[in-house]
């Protein structure tokens, strides 16, 4: 799950990708420290008609060229690039730190709210058969038309509860789709294997 949401996740490819351009622009800021040289090289051939007569012709050429940096122009704009990669490089390590801290919470979560959900489950069946009891003992004469009343009140707070448990179960399997970089509502399985095929 976690490999999957570091591949899939956002803000980490985002991060990933500045880290990409600024290895670019520090190479291309340090390439400026060192002479560049450029060549040339060209061929002509000729033949006339006429005469018979064929001629050739060569040519080459090289220059190089070097700025000097007399006030440290150069040398302070890759000293500032290689930075912006270092920041970028912590940048996206603390934001794939973050994301793996935030999805094992939210996994954390989502067993905590499962654990209660079974609980209150066992609570709401508990307080049904309580309260088919009682209607079946008020039915007898043995127990009140209160006795009911609260029997069924019971159950419908552990109703209630289930269903507040179920929510929370939802929202925490979105929580943890959106970590992994999945669309809403799709399963991380089935986005994995989408992203490998």
């Amino acid at each position: 799950m976690v490999s999957i949401a570091l591949n899939s996740n956002r803000d980490v490819q985002k991060a990933l990708a500045d880290i990409e351009a600024a290895r670019a622009q520090y190479g291309e800021t340090r390439a400026s420290l060192f002479p560049t040289v450029d060549a040339e090289l060209s061929h002509t051939r000729s033949k006339t008609v006429a005469s018979g007569l064929s001629s050739a012709s060569q040519a080459d050429g090289a220059v190089s060229s070097f700025e000097l940096d007399l006030f440290g122009k150069n040398q302070s704009l890759s000293r500032a690039a290689r930075e912006t990669r270092l920041a970028s490089e912590f940048t996206a390590q603390n934001t794939r730190l973050t994301m793996i801290a935030d999805l094992t919470t939210a996994r954390v979560t989502l067993a905590t709210d499962n654990s209660n959900l079974a609980l209150a489950q066992q609570t709401m069946d508990s307080a049904a058969n309580s309260r088919n009891i009682v209607a079946r003992q008020m039915a007898v004469g043995t127990a009140s038309a209160g006795d009911v009343s609260s029997a069924e009140s019971v159950y419908q707070q552990a109703r209630a509860s289930v269903a507040s448990y179920r929510t929370l179960v939802a929202q925490d399997k979105n929580a943890i789709n959106l970590l992994a970089g999945n669309r809403a509502g799709e399963p991380a399985a089935r986005h994995s294997r989408e992203s490998r095929g």
